[in-house]
């Protein structure tokens, strides 16, 4: 009970508010280091930023969780039901893995044959 008074705290009371658009994109462009411009520019600017942000957090990610589930096989002392665990969080890391980079790889394409420059 005392988590979720915590939880509503930080979302309701703490969370700054933005109360217009270029709020949001100064915010925007100070997180993700770029500039949204208008236009197909605006797009690319976008789709920069997100491959800024989701990849380096997805490998970061994947390196915590096979961590995680390497410390939980050694630490299982042979129980079949810890092993089975850590071993479904490790194929499940490594297919989040391949699936982002297989999303950066459509990216690509996709900027490539739009024309869109994302990656200049």
């Amino acid at each position: 009970m005392n988590y979720l008074f915590f939880v509503f705290l930080n979302i309701f009371l703490f969370v700054n508010k933005v109360y217009s658009q270029d709020s949001l994109e100064g915010r925007l462009g100070a997180i993700t280091g770029g500039d949204f411009g208008e236009g197909e520019g605006a797009f690319a600017g976008l789709v920069q930023a997100v491959l800024n942000l989701a990849v380096p957090l997805g490998v970061f990610f994947t390196f915590v969780l096979l961590g995680y589930s390497a410390f939980v096989m050694i630490t299982s002392a042979g129980n079949p039901e810890k092993l089975n665990d850590a071993r479904e969080v490790a194929t499940n890391a490594v297919i989040g893995a391949i699936i982002i980079g297989l999303s950066v790889i459509i990216l690509v394409v996709l900027d490539q044959a739009l024309e869109l420059n994302v990656g200049n």
